[in-house]
């Protein structure tokens, strides 16, 4: 591996094959990643951004883009061709008003980059949340639809922005997060990206994240997830119809369910917002 531009290269064995030059942030990538397959640090753990800058010596700021490194290694030149491959379809679409087309080329961009990310528990629910996003682009990209034609042409600019930013290894780029619960906790979804992005309180940010853990696994893990966020949307205030068959409303065991989650989340959101006093009275 090559050192970084104006960094410093030093001398290190690397198994048998010699000394050769590597950076220091290419060691803190590599050490990062022989925790990770060695499960020093467990499948579906926080990495601590403090202790680890103390172990290694160095700010965070370095630290943070050794490990946003990590995930963009994932995605492979193949992967990016056929991502490039499909938005050249996707586009073509467009311009002939190919609607079935435009919703399946979409819903294979989205596929490749959940391939990308390598998840076996994102993977299952992305799978089912393109089956619906699939058919409801069926409206979004009819022609007849003419509202839409501008915002049809903001979706495959978006497109070509993934794509430049996955090239890049560029996870900062990523300047949002899309979740259905938003529909019906929108204070508490904002809250989180208040932590993150204009706080930068990423402590603070994983808190939020872990409280709303039990409202995801309710949403993704139940095979319910449509009529949940119907549900969540009507317990608001805002009527959102029932489930088109072959899908049934929730029973009332569900619904008492995710009621109960929602509650503990709003509670808990609260609490962290109000600052770690209220937590640990809480």
């Amino acid at each position: 591996m090559l050192a970084s531009a104006g960094a410093r290269p030093e001398r290190i064995g690397v198994d048998g094959m010699g000394e050769q030059a590597i950076s220091k942030k290419a060691r803190r990538v590599e050490d990062v990643r022989r925790r990770i397959l060695t499960q020093v640090f467990e499948p579906g753990s926080y990495l601590d951004e403090a202790e680890l800058a103390q172990t290694h010596d160095f700010s965070r700021p370095p630290l943070r883009e050794a490990l946003n490194q990590l995930p963009a290694e994932n995605a492979t030149e193949a992967q990016v061709m056929q991502l490039k491959d499909t938005q050249e379809l996707f586009r073509k679409a467009i311009r002939e008003g190919d609607a079935a087309r435009n919703a399946l080329m979409n819903q294979r961009f989205h596929a490749i980059i959940g391939e990308m990310a390598d998840n076996e528990f994102l993977t299952p629910s992305l799978r089912r949340l393109l089956i619906d996003h699939t058919r409801i682009g069926m409206s979004f990209y009819n022609p007849r639809n003419c509202s839409m034609a501008e915002q049809r042409s903001v979706a495959a600019g978006q497109h070509d922005q993934f794509i430049a930013l996955i090239e890049q290894g560029d996870v900062e780029g990523a300047t949002s997060w899309v979740c259905a619960g938003s529909n019906f906790l929108p204070g508490e979804h904002i809250a989180l990206w208040r932590a993150c992005r204009v706080e930068v309180d990423f402590d603070k940010g994983r808190r939020i994240m872990s409280a709303m853990m039990p409202l995801m696994r309710v949403l993704e893990q139940g095979g319910k997830f449509i009529q949940c966020v119907k549900h969540g949307c009507e317990k608001m205030g805002q009527y959102a119809g029932p489930p088109r068959p072959p899908l049934r409303p929730l029973n009332k065991d569900d619904r008492r369910q995710m009621e109960q989650v929602v509650r503990v989340l709003k509670r808990t959101e609260a609490e962290i917002e109000a600052g770690p006093q209220a937590e640990a009275a809480g």
